[in-house]
């Protein structure tokens, strides 16, 4: 890709996004792709639409402090043909709300991302994508295990509703896949249960059923076609 690939595109960033600290380097990664910026006064706050190309996307910058399931109904109503993703730095506390929009949409999707430079590098490069046509729109390249723990962690954190500290919580009580696995063998009748009230770390809570059955159904079950996000 060029480093231009983005001169025939106009993207529309809301005005209270575009006031913040981030909607200030998003332009920037944006422009230095040829990209040209507009304010948007739109109802719907921190999202990003942009033209050609954006019929069936709509992108929405949040971090934790947003009512996501709030917001989610909203944009739903002004955006009712489009899939919706939310970009969120660190999901925090919007993760147990992620897991119930999950259940009543299947139009709204999650991308977390993990610091400012990571927000931008994949919104650039998602719009590049959409708008030279590829077929395929991959995320940037994520973290690489550096070991078994680091590696069992980052692969926690690909089910739903498993954000990083959940996931540290856990390895911290099973540091291994098979360490888990034993405990459910030792325990089958509480098995699905077993990571409930499980403290997260600098959160005041602990983990959830939904989490721990969602858990227990990836690494028990033998059906690869088991809808492990539809489970509550």
């Amino acid at each position: 890709m060029s480093k231009q690939y983005l001169d025939s595109t106009t993207v529309h960033i809301e005005n209270s996004l575009l006031a913040l600290p981030l909607g200030a380097l998003i332009c920037k990664g944006l422009e230095q792709h040829g990209a040209t910026i507009e304010g948007a006064d739109h109802s719907v706050k921190c999202s990003v639409t942009w033209e050609p190309h954006g019929d069936s996307w709509v992108l929405v910058v949040i971090d934790k402090t947003t009512d996501l399931c709030k917001h989610a109904e909203e944009i739903q109503l002004y955006f009712p043909e489009q899939c919706i993703l939310y970009i969120v730095q660190r999901l925090g506390e919007i993760d147990e709300q992620w897991i119930q929009l999950q259940a009543i949409s299947q139009q709204c999707f999650i991308m977390e991302t993990h610091a400012a430079d990571d927000s931008v590098q994949w919104i650039v490069q998602l719009l590049g994508d959409i708008c030279t046509n590829k077929k395929h729109i991959t995320a940037p390249k994520v973290q690489k295990g550096r070991n078994a723990i680091t590696t069992w962690c980052i692969m926690l954190q690909q089910i739903h509703g498993v954000s990083e500290a959940i996931a540290a919580a856990i390895v911290d009580h099973y540091p291994s896949v098979n360490s888990l696995l034993e405990a459910y063998e030792q325990n089958p009748h509480e098995a699905k249960d077993l990571l409930i009230g499980i403290p997260v770390a600098g959160k005041k809570r602990n983990i959830n059923r939904t989490v721990s059955m969602r858990i227990h159904t990836f690494l028990t079950s033998n059906d690869p076609k088991t809808l492990i996000n539809s489970l509550l």
